[in-house]
């Protein structure tokens, strides 16, 4: 039995060799060994535990893809010479298996494309089946076609694998159940119709089981700006009329979105009929001069859309305010409350010219950016708080902090950042940098006397794919988003090149650094180097993971940082947030 195997993700464009190697030599070397040396004994078996990748493909895995065709081949290689093997494609197993290492993240994305993970007993009864058999080849996963089909190009050989009545509804259960006809949307349709095709629509997008709350803000639910592109294609392609990604992105509930298409569909073509029963759907309420985001979560927006509290709490101990990335929105941070103790109070920054405040035009200096936030910030300065910046938000949280006046800056206790260089570090030349430079050079559009955010798009596309995070080529392949972002992320880009960080006395605040092991841009040196900026105490957590560590460890970072929130407060004498959750292990 060969079962050995590791993951070393990375989009094709910017794998290492090194990455290639290392997943290469666990699944084919391993397996080839294995097969040199029994070739001469009379086994009864020989099994290889492949994936249902090498049948399917995965964007960002190509090496790990090309890992476990190669156990196909092999198979297929011993069998031709009268040796036995046999080849298991697995899909996700539950419990132990690598694909739990991604967390609910992870989950949630195998999900959204129709797949469930199998439980290792099912798993267990399967493998026994496929040896009693004696099969050659076998592919053993869960799959909800209805979704499977809707994430793939090769629709035929699915549709002939599946069979042809393929069930494409998805119960959605919502509050006060009426049965609407859900794909056919005919000329006429009212909200409730409409709204019954957008729950269905967004809950496949985002990966939910189970029914979808149509009454919260679709950014409090997870969607991001790719997640928006695919819910307004389904939309036109359902309901003839188009929604623009920037309203998506803006925030709003599927109830509100139900309400504004209706008089848009009213004059559309009628979409083709299905046979099957629709999920079921609430009446749409009568318009309310109060958006219905505020409504529904508690979300509180102040400071002219500067700040936004995703859980508003009066009686919170201490408060957490996050700055983001570039090109970032609050969106990033409002699923945090759900790791947070209740005591916690989130703060999240949303700076304009992205996601509620996508129209505003984006802010490009620094001293503009601290200027106009810290008198929206000051009045929710009068408790414990801590600040959390990445990448950018660092910087601009650092800008911010040496703002701050003595009495605002008394009950700061506790500076948490990630993705970030320690501001003098900021504009090193390091191996990121002249790896960069020798990619862009042979960019024709390439001008190297003109700062990044000021280069052609598809020179600017190059940068950012450099920082290696996972999506951005499906960001850059979607025009109406690069429309709708890429021009906060230039401003960002811009603010960034323009300011020039000064040294200040350190603070007498404890910092926390958390570092992705991965990250081409935060070097260890670079991270270590925020211990300059405290006299109390520095801490620093290494974590698996790339440069996006904000998305691939979320959950992680917002129990450690509320752990460290909590002793930080208590530690000032002004009493702390109940330890719902200790600190996970891997702080240091």
């Amino acid at each position: 039995f060969h079962c050995a195997g590791v993951i070393a993700d990375g989009i094709l464009q910017r794998l290492a060799w090194e990455q290639f190697e290392e997943v290469l030599r666990a699944k084919a070397r391993g397996a080839w060994l294995l097969h040199r040396h029994t070739a001469a004994l009379e086994l009864d078996l020989f099994v290889v535990h492949s994936s249902m990748l090498s049948l399917t493909g995965s964007a960002g895995q190509a090496n790990y893809t090309a890992a476990n065709a190669f156990l196909d081949a092999l198979v297929d290689y011993r069998t031709s010479r009268g040796l036995p093997a046999t080849g298991l494609n697995w899909g996700p197993w539950a419990g132990e298996g690598m694909a739990v290492e991604s967390g609910e993240r992870g989950a949630a994305g195998w999900r959204s494309r129709g797949i469930s993970y199998l439980p290792p007993e099912l798993a267990m009864g399967a493998l026994n089946e496929v040896l009693d058999g004696r099969a050659e080849h076998a592919a053993v996963f869960i799959a909800d076609w209805s979704k499977r089909l809707g994430h793939t190009s090769d629709r035929p050989f699915y549709e002939e694998l599946s069979g042809s009545d393929v069930d494409h509804a998805t119960a959605v259960p919502t509050p006060a159940p009426r049965a609407v006809p859900a794909e056919s949307v005919p000329i006429g349709a009212g909200p409730d119709a409409l709204l019954s095709t957008l729950c269905r629509h967004a809950q496949e997008i985002l990966g939910f089981d189970e029914g979808i709350d149509s009454r919260r803000p679709l950014n409090e639910l997870g969607l991001d700006s790719l997640m928006a592109v695919k819910l307004s294609n389904a939309i036109k392609d359902s309901l003839g009329t188009s929604v623009p990604i920037a309203r998506l992105i803006r925030g709003p509930s599927l109830e509100e979105l139900a309400g504004e298409l209706a008089s848009s569909v009213a004059t559309a073509p009628p979409v083709a009929p299905s046979s099957e029963p629709s999920p079921v759907a609430a009446p749409v309420p009568a318009p309310d001069p109060t958006p219905s985001s505020e409504l529904a979560s508690g979300d509180r927006v102040e400071g002219g859309g500067w700040l936004v509290l995703p859980r508003v709490n009066a009686a919170a101990r201490a408060r957490l305010f996050c700055f983001p990335f570039s090109g970032g929105s609050a969106a990033t941070y409002r699923n945090w409350v759900e790791s947070l103790d209740p005591a916690i109070e989130l703060v999240c920054i949303e700076p304009p010219g992205r996601a509620t405040r996508v129209d505003e035009s984006p802010i490009r200096r620094m001293e503009e950016f601290v200027g106009t936030l810290l008198p929206h910030l000051e009045p929710l300065l009068d408790k414990p708080y801590a600040f959390f910046g990445y990448c950018l938000g660092a910087m601009t949280l650092y800008e911010t902090v040496k703002r701050l006046g003595e009495s605002d800056r008394s009950r700061l206790c506790h500076v948490f950042v990630s993705g970030a260089r320690a501001p003098h570090r900021a504009a090193d030349i390091g191996p990121f940098e002249e790896q960069l430079l020798a990619r862009l050079v042979q960019e024709d559009d390439f001008d190297p006397l003109r700062p990044f955010h000021d280069q052609p798009d598809h020179v600017f596309g190059e940068i950012l794919r450099h920082f290696n995070i996972g999506a951005t080529d499906e960001f850059l392949a979607e025009e109406d988003l690069r429309d709708v972002l890429l021009p906060a992320v230039r401003a960002d880009f811009e603010m960034a090149h323009r300011n020039r960080p000064t040294r200040c006395e350190p603070w007498d605040v404890p910092i926390t650094c958390f570092v992705a092991v991965d990250d081409p841009y935060v070097s260890r040196a670079d991270a270590t180097a925020w211990s300059e900026y405290t006299a109390n105490e520095f801490s620093v957590c290494f974590r698996r993971g790339t440069h996006f560590l904000i998305d691939e460890d979320r959950e992680f970072l917002a129990r450690a940082i509320g752990a460290k929130l909590g002793a930080s407060a208590a530690a000032a004498g002004q009493g702390s947030p109940s330890p719902r959750r200790g600190a996970p292990r891997g702080v240091s």
